[in-house]
């Protein structure tokens, strides 16, 4: 696109010089009249001389503080023409002399424009008249205005203001929606590049062309952040994508003598799925992906295909344990059946807890134990491993037989009565302690045990067992004599 053809608006800092202005108006309005005012006024206008005005006055007053004030607005009512004192009577109003500095303007000189309240004027507002004013700055209409002051503020500061570049022509945002233009001399004048070399400091491609708004000046700053970026890739058009909490994809243009950049933020959604995969495939391909931030990873890992999920699931599961990256691959057992790492099916049936078929049916060979073959459905084990489940089964039942008929032996013997009748030994007393604890307080279903439970407790029986004999013989000799 040639750049006669092209419209880009950037935000710029320019020196642009501009005079900003307090302006102080003074002005004969009139307001409600105070109880005073009106009764003063009322005593001017109905007495028939001086003498008599003060007469009332005094009468009203006394010699009291309000005496001299009542007299003072007699002087200055007495000043007032005919007209205006009317007015006091038959309106309650009274005339008042006000100083308004509520009003500021920007004059721009270059452009010959004022801005006052975001809105444009052609010319300096100092050189309208007090009519034009009293609209300009929505004053009632029937002030009198008696005076202008304007205490002027040059200022040569520079700022960012949106400017617009299309074919020949350049204008600069004043306000919210009006531009002014300027030659191409006067910006070159009032515009100083802040970057040179960029070409051979940046890896990405900078295009010539560009469009639309957003852009903004190429400073120091954004190329130190781009060069200091650890994570990050250069996309099919040569913009700088960093990769951090989302995608910021940054593009760099030069057009119209000026370096200008915009950036883009993307987040880690299933709307920006392709480019989620892109950044997997750099990751991993730059080993940078046990480097990345675990939330932002997680997120990315959500937003991509299921491929793609699988892919970076298997990456990590043969390096490291990851119970949320476990949990995103359970999760795609059941759709995706080829292509599991042993390991990362290993790490994954460490973390689930309920159905186990799944894994069974993917891979037999994964260190299943009898146990967990146990939970599984029977009807999709091999031989072999039914007989496995069949054995194990057989032994669980076994040690509960066991156990039930050690404490049955026990239970029948009647030795907790026995004992009582005679002398009690460290002996007799644990047997006592271990038969509330595993006959008379036991509550427990032994056949939910876990193995290691079951195992547990069968050697607790046993020794308990051991002990029931020998104290059993012991009774028995001290029951004999």
């Amino acid at each position: 696109m040639e750049e006669s053809k092209m419209t880009i608006e950037a935000r710029i800092p320019l020196t642009l010089p501009k005079v900003k202005t307090q302006v102080i108006i003074s002005y004969n309005t009139y307001e409600d009249a105070t109880f005073d005012q009106y009764l003063v006024a009322s005593i001017v206008c109905n007495a028939h001389s001086n003498g008599e005005m003060e007469r009332y006055i005094d009468d009203i007053t006394g010699k009291g503080s309000l005496n001299n004030h009542f007299k003072k607005l007699v002087e200055d009512i007495m000043k007032m023409d005919e007209t205006t004192r009317t007015k006091v009577l038959s309106s309650s109003i009274y005339p008042v002399t006000k100083i308004d500095k509520n009003h500021r303007f920007t004059y721009y000189s270059i452009f010959d424009v004022s801005i006052y309240n975001n809105k444009l004027y052609n010319g300096n507002l100092k050189d309208y008249s007090a009519e034009e004013l009293i609209n300009i700055f929505k004053l009632p209409h029937d002030i009198d205005i008696i005076d202008q002051k304007y205490e002027d503020t040059e200022d040569s500061k520079k700022d960012q203001y949106t400017v617009k570049f299309e074919a020949n022509n350049i204008s600069v945002k004043l306000t919210n929606k009006e531009w002014s233009m300027m030659s191409s001399k006067e910006f070159k004048d009032l515009y100083v590049a802040p970057l040179y070399d960029v070409e051979n400091r940046y890896n990405g491609i900078i295009k010539n062309v560009g469009d639309g708004s957003q852009w903004v000046e190429l400073t120091e700053g954004v190329m130190d952040t781009l060069a200091k970026d650890t994570h990050y890739y250069y996309d099919e058009n040569g913009n700088h994508v960093s990769i951090g909490d989302d995608l910021a994809v940054t593009q760099i243009i030069n057009v119209f003598g000026l370096y200008l950049y915009k950036k883009e933020h993307f987040g880690y959604t299933s709307q920006n799925c392709k480019k989620c995969q892109v950044v997997i495939t750099h990751l991993i391909k730059t080993q940078q992906l046990f480097d990345f931030p675990h939330n932002s990873l997680l997120k990315l890992t959500r937003s991509v295909d299921e491929l793609t999920q699988q892919m970076v699931v298997n990456h990590i599961l043969i390096r490291r344990e990851d119970s949320s990256i476990a949990e995103i691959g359970i999760g795609l057992l059941s759709k995706i059946r080829d292509g599991w790492e042993k390991e990362a099916l290993r790490s994954m049936k460490s973390y689930s807890t309920q159905n186990l078929t799944i894994f069974y049916k993917i891979d037999h060979d994964l260190d299943y134990s009898d146990e967990e073959l146990s939970r599984m459905e029977e009807t999709v084990l091999s031989p072999k491993d039914k007989i496995r489940v069949n054995t194990y089964r057989n032994n669980r039942k076994n040690k509960i037989r066991e156990i039930n008929e050690l404490i049955g032996i026990i239970t029948s013997s009647g030795i907790r009565e026995r004992m009582k009748k005679v002398k009690a030994t460290d002996k007799t007393m644990k047997l006592t302690k271990e038969l509330n604890t595993h006959i008379g307080h036991k509550k427990d279903d032994i056949s939910k045990y876990t193995d290691t439970q079951l195992d547990e407790y069968l050697e607790r029986v046993k020794s308990m067992y051991k002990l029931y004999l020998e104290v059993h013989k012991y009774v028995e000799l001290r029951s004999t004599k």
